[in-house]
């Protein structure tokens, strides 16, 4: 991508198969995303956790919303 492009999901979730392609066979994928507390945060981090989800397969099962330095940590968590 270009230097400036803004970010979608879309290239997240590209960005996140090439990752886990080289995770051991019984590896659980649990992706975590931070900022939930930001305006909008938690919106959109559903949105792409449904996107991830959607276009990850059974690689991944449920993806971690929530916000690393708050409390608690772990806002929600959304399976497949």
């Amino acid at each position: 991508m270009a230097l400036g492009s803004m970010v979608t999901e879309a290239m997240i979730a590209r960005l996140l198969k090439e990752i886990i392609k080289v995770r051991p066979p019984n590896a659980q994928v649990m992706p975590f995303i931070n900022k939930v507390d930001l305006p909008g945060g938690l919106e959109k981090a559903r949105r792409l956790a449904a996107y991830l989800l959607e276009t990850g397969g059974a690689r991944i099962e449920r993806v971690v919303l929530g916000q690393a330095q708050g409390h608690p940590v772990v806002k929600e968590i959304i399976r497949y």
